[in-house]
C-alpha cells in the first residue's frame, strides 16, 4: 500500500470532519492500527481541526451575568440550593458549536494546497542542491583528471627534451623522397638499447585509409619497426627495437601497415 499516497488523498482530513462513510470510517481506523504514519496524520488532522475550533471560539458578553442572576431572582421556587449554585456562575467562553459546512472542505483544500507546495518547494531546493554537489564534484574529479594528465606531458616532454641532448641518443634526420626542400622527419636512435624516436609533427597528413610505416635498413635488407599512429603528433617511440642499422625509412601502407615496404611508396629516408 502506498501509504504516503493515501495520507496525501484527503480522506484523514474528511474523516476528522466526520464527512466519510460508515466503510470509510472501518477502514480508516482498521489503517490508522497497521500503520504508524497513517496514525499520526490522522491525529494531525484531528488537532488542526481542534484548533481551528478553538479560534473561532467567541467570549460571551460581558453582562450576561447579570442578566442571569435578575432572571433567576424572578423565580421563587428555584431550590436554595440551585439558587447558591448559581451565585457562582462566572464568565467563560463558549465554543461556538462546529458545524460541517461547505466552506470547511475549501479550508482544507486549501491546507493541503499549501503543505503540498512547501513540500515540493523544499523537494526542488533539495534536488538542486543534490545537482550543484553532483556538479562540483565532476568538475572536481575532471580537474584531479587534468592534473594527471598535464603531469604526465611535462614528464614526457622533459624526457624527450633529455633525450634530444643525450649524446648516448644519435639525431638523424629523414629527408623527403618526393618534394624537394620540404621539412625533413628527425628521428633519434640510441644504439645500446635500441630506442628509436622519432617526431611525427612535420608528417603531413594522410587519407583515412593509409598509414606511415616506419623501417630499418641493415646493408639494403628493411626490417619492420612498427606503423605510426595518424593522431599522434609529438615525438613518438617506436614500437620495436633495433641495434643495428644503417639507415631509417618511412612509406606509406594501407592501415595497419605491411610485412614488407612499398618501395614506390617511399617517402622519407635518411643514413646513419
Amino acid at each position: 500500500m502506498d501509504v504516503k499516497a493515501y495520507i496525501e488523498s484527503g480522506i484523514l482530513e474528511q474523516f476528522a470532519l466526520g464527512d466519510v462513510s460508515e466503510q470509510e470510517r472501518q477502514e480508516i481506523e482498521c489503517l490508522s492500527k497497521i500503520y504508524p504514519e497513517i496514525k499520526a496524520a490522522l491525529e494531525g488532522a484531528e488537532l488542526d481541526l481542534e484548533m481551528l475550533a478553538q479560534a473561532g471560539a467567541v467570549k460571551a458578553p460581558s453582562g450576561i451575568k447579570a442578566s442571569i442572576m435578575a432572571e433567576l431572582s424572578n423565580h421563587d421556587q428555584l431550590p436554595p440550593s440551585a439558587e447558591e449554585k448559581s451565585t457562582r456562575v462566572e464568565e467563560e467562553v463558549v465554543a461556538v458549536p462546529f458545524k460541517s459546512s461547505s466552506t470547511w472542505p475549501v479550508v482544507w483544500a486549501a491546507a493541503a494546497s499549501i503543505t503540498l507546495l512547501l513540500a515540493f518547494w523544499q523537494f526542488v531546493e533539495r534536488g538542486n542542491a543534490e545537482t550543484e554537489l553532483a556538479a562540483a564534484k565532476e568538475e572536481q574529479e575532471q580537474l584531479l583528471a587534468n592534473n594527471e594528465y598535464l603531469r604526465g606531458e611535462v614528464e614526457y616532454l622533459s624526457e624527450d627534451v633529455q633525450d634530444t641532448f643525450d649524446p648516448s641518443f644519435k639525431k638523424i634526420v629523414l629527408e623527403s623522397t618526393k618534394v624537394e626542400g620540404s621539412t625533413g622527419v628527425s628521428v633519434l636512435w640510441q644504439k645500446e638499447s635500441g630506442k628509436v624516436k622519432i617526431n611525427l609533427a612535420s608528417l603531413p597528413e594522410l587519407p583515412t585509409d593509409k598509414q606511415y610505416q616506419l623501417w630499418v635498413l641493415k646493408d639494403g635488407v628493411p626490417s619492420d619497426m612498427g606503423v605510426l599512429p595518424k593522431d599522434f603528433q609529438d615525438v613518438y617511440l617506436a614500437d620495436s627495437q633495433t641495434n643495428d642499422g644503417d639507415a631509417f625509412a618511412i612509406t606509406i601502407e594501407p592501415l595497419g601497415g605491411l610485412e614488407n615496404p612499398t618501395l614506390d611508396q617511399l617517402v622519407y629516408l635518411g643514413t646513419v
